[in-house]
């Protein structure tokens, strides 16, 4: 700005998203347009200015710029409340779905009609999913939201969905913002709300920290189902970053893992009782980094794994006590439109002690809650002696259950630890139970039963085609 520029173009120095920039201390005394683009664009500009072509960059709102221009944003679109869902808690279409919406804008001059939206789920190489919505008329300047049924299935397989979003007319002078693609992942073992690559790395766009603070620094993610009881919670990864070029590094660090029962009442964050005061700690660990690991996901295991509870909020966090130390962050996903929608916390931060929802930009802390099979309070105390036969079954197997009456649950997990089956059952008048196996695959399977006296029976049932 001293120099004449009439703005800058920041190129990020690595294969990822811009990071977030600050102002710093001299930030109010500048008046041109700062941007951060990826290494990728900035390669773009950079080859045809060395071509000798003249590159001109267009910073600012573009509403009126073009007549016909329609588009959206990743603010704009319900996405998936997690990047990585426990396929535990996905096991048909009344356990899981995603509500799909988008706000559409009319940026140009013109009004425009016969606008359509068409959503897309993608699994495999397969489309599982399509719909495309009836036309909407969106006047110059205004918008509209356009909804679509949700994406469920009646079965979940493991794996990576792609959901995108495409918008259509007939004229569109500026295409960029037409589509928006965005993956989620079921899984056995892992949740996260940052998205994850395939190796259980956790994407971390950029280190994050509040400004200005010295004290310790907590990030949290929030973590709550309805089914939360058929995995147990085993370590939190997460990754950090310090500033090498100042001479900082991980080596020795600590980060403290810690898991928590959030048990204050509320309805959603606009709810007056919305608080983080009622903290049950559950779980914690200790990590002391023994390299110099800048930006790459670790775990930590809890010192004692322990059973989740259904329906229960929980906040899995890590502490940094060093000021010099950024926790990992994704700033490639955006919940917004999942916020207003929803109002749930996805996120907690805690610091110079106080506790708030987030940042408010739009990043999510890339931590990943690790789950394994599930811990069922009690079994040492109360349970009950079960011999099921035929042991290997091929069809149908039969648990004698004499001297037992009421209801039960029965789960029946492979040996990762995932559930395959789930089902309540009766005891009443019968003194046997048969259970159809036909549909399981040739495996070694454990059947978990809870009666209603809180007695247990787990055992292993080998089935065999």
């Amino acid at each position: 700005q001293d120099a004449g520029a009439v703005a800058v173009v920041i190129i990020d120095n690595i294969p990822e998203a811009p990071i977030s920039m600050g102002g710093g201390a001299v930030g109010a005394n500048v008046t041109i347009p700062v941007v951060m683009i990826t290494d990728a664009d900035g390669a773009t500009i950079r080859a045809r200015m060395d071509a000798g072509d003249d590159v001109v960059c267009f910073i600012g709102s573009k509403s009126l710029y073009y007549a016909d221009d329609i588009g959206f944003y990743p603010k704009n679109v319900l996405i998936p409340q997690a990047a990585s869902v426990l396929a535990a808690n996905a096991l048909d279409d009344t356990e899981y779905s995603v509500d799909l919406g988008v706000w559409l804008f009319n940026y140009g001059q013109n009004d425009q009609t016969g606008i359509t939206m068409t959503a897309d789920v993608d699994f495999g190489g397969s489309n599982v999913y399509t719909n495309t919505s009836a036309s909407v008329d969106i006047l110059s300047g205004d918008s509209a939201y356009v909804t679509f049924p949700p994406f469920s299935q009646t079965t979940y397989a493991n794996g990576t969905y792609t959901l995108t979003y495409t918008s259509t007319m007939v004229t569109d002078e500026y295409t960029n913002d037409n589509s928006f693609s965005t993956d989620f992942q079921i899984n056995d073992e892992n949740f996260a709300i940052a998205q994850m690559d395939g190796a259980g790395q956790a994407i971390n766009s950029s280190g994050i920290r509040p400004a200005n603070s010295t004290q310790p620094f907590t990030s949290c993610v929030v973590y709550k189902d309805a089914n939360a009881s058929r995995r147990s919670a085993v370590a939190v990864g997460f990754s950090a970053s310090t500033s090498t070029a100042d001479g900082f590094t991980l080596d020795g660090e600590l980060i403290e893992v810690i898991a928590y029962e959030w048990n204050d009442v509320f309805t959603d964050v606009d709810d007056a009782n919305f608080n983080v005061s009622d903290l049950n700690q559950v779980g914690y660990g200790e990590y002391f980094y023994a390299a110099d690991d800048q930006n790459i996901t670790v775990y930590q295991d809890f010192d004692d794994a322990f059973a989740l509870v259904d329906d229960q909020r929980y906040l899995f966090c890590i502490t940094t006590y060093n000021e010099n130390v950024f926790l990992g962050y994704d700033n490639a996903i955006n919940y917004s439109l999942n916020d207003d929608t929803y109002k749930q916390p996805l996120y907690m931060i805690q610091a110079d002690a106080a506790w708030s929802l987030g940042f408010s930009n739009p990043v999510y802390p890339a931590i990943v809650l690790k789950t394994g099979a599930p811990i069922f309070a009690g079994v040492e105390e109360n349970t009950v002696d079960v011999t099921p036969f035929p042991n290997p079954a091929t069809d149908i197997i039969t648990i004698p259950l004499e001297g037992l009456e009421g209801n039960a649950s029965l789960n029946i997990t492979d040996l990762s630890g995932k559930i395959v089956s789930t089902k309540q059952v009766s005891l009443a008048n019968s003194s046997k139970l048969t259970v159809d196996v036909s549909d399981l695959p040739t495996g070694i399977y454990v059947f978990n039963m809870v009666f209603e006296n809180g007695a247990t029976s787990t055992f292993n049932v080998a089935v065999t085609k």
